[in-house]
């Protein structure tokens, strides 16, 4: 058994912060049990294991959304663009029955998760020396992209890397960074564009795990630069919430742990009303005022999705663990609004 694996001797996951990122997700080494305590059958482990890959891409000009799936009974892949001068959207959206075409990797820090499907192709890739993300796009309608972000440039950044308990049996491991800046090219309808010229900066998030079989959740984040700092905000509320969270920001590349997350907003029009994200610790008192959304809808037999990743602007204060504040203005960002059954 590799030594840095997220799964110990013992055929349970180590759980609570990781100030390095496991390797590799050894799934085949987890002792998977029913909650009365019985093993469960070898099928069933293979088929709860839920996992999702995602980049976002953030600036003034351009925004990106993109995201890769695999809950077994179906893969997903997503790819959106918006601009906000001209308030265009254009989206890719693919579903493909027990995950044809969709191969995610367990090893968070040096592998790759791809999509491919009728001359569409999009992959998010990771290495280690340098702790380089990388994502390619290339779909049919035009849209290319090819992007990446350098955890150990200047300032260097801190993942956030956590492992809870997720109901009676199960766990959820996820890997989250923001406030990186990227590099590369982005081309479609909206022309060509470099992506340092624009001033873009990246978020990303690798989760993988046992979730709950009905699970619902709302997440935050962006990636900028405020006051003279570089900022990423990353906030849940939903999923990772067992005896720890995986709620922080980032200031400068050093990871800020922040307290419990609240969403208001209207539930029935979450792209039309603003939203009020804060935290109870008071680290984040934020407003949100949506342009926009992205919607994912699936309801077939043994799976349903009502996703929708809202897109707009984040105004508000942040307060970091040396008691100063940074006045955020009009930051682009995401906010999420997620039931799934799986």
């Amino acid at each position: 058994m590799v030594e840095d694996a997220l799964i110990a001797a013992d055929g349970q996951p180590r759980l609570g912060y990781f100030e390095q990122t496991p390797s590799v997700i050894n799934i085949d080494d987890f002792t998977y049990r029913n909650p009365m305590g019985g093993r469960q059958w070898p099928g069933r482990k293979w088929l709860d294991c839920n996992q999702f890959q995602y980049i976002g891409l953030i600036s003034d000009e351009l925004l990106i959304g993109c995201a890769l799936g695999d809950i077994r009974y179906l893969g997903f892949a997503f790819a959106y663009t918006y601009q906000p001068a001209t308030g265009e959207l254009t989206e890719f959206s693919s579903k493909v029955p027990l995950g044809r075409g969709i191969s995610l990797t367990k090893r968070p820090l040096d592998g790759t998760g791809r999509f491919t499907s009728g001359g569409n192709t999009i992959s998010i890739s990771a290495d280690i020396n340098p702790r380089i993300v990388a994502l390619d796009v290339d779909l049919k309608s035009g849209l290319r992209v090819r992007a990446m972000f350098n955890l150990d440039d200047e300032p260097r950044s801190q993942p956030m890397a956590l492992c809870t308990r997720t109901a009676a049996n199960g766990w959820t491991f996820t890997q989250k960074i923001a406030g990186v800046r990227a590099t590369g090219h982005a081309g479609g309808s909206f022309g060509e564009v470099d992506l340092a010229e624009i001033g873009a900066f990246a978020h990303y998030d690798y989760t993988v795990g046992y979730l709950r079989r009905e699970t619902f959740w709302n997440w935050a984040c962006f990636s900028g630069e405020a006051e003279g700092h570089t900022v990423g905000l990353n906030l849940s509320c939903g999923v990772n919430e067992t005896s720890y969270s995986e709620n922080c920001l980032w200031v400068d590349g050093a990871l800020v742990p922040v307290g419990l997350a609240r969403f208001d907003y209207d539930r029935a029009r979450p792209h039309v009303g603003h939203w009020t994200v804060t935290t109870a610790d008071g680290a984040v008192d934020l407003m949100f005022e949506p342009e926009g959304v992205h919607e994912e809808k699936v309801n077939v037999l043994l799976v349903a999705s009502n996703f929708k990743q809202v897109f707009g602007r984040f105004s508000g204060v942040l307060r970091t663990g040396d008691a100063s504040v940074i006045e955020i203005k009009d930051q682009y960002g995401f906010v999420e609004d997620q039931y799934a059954k799986w």
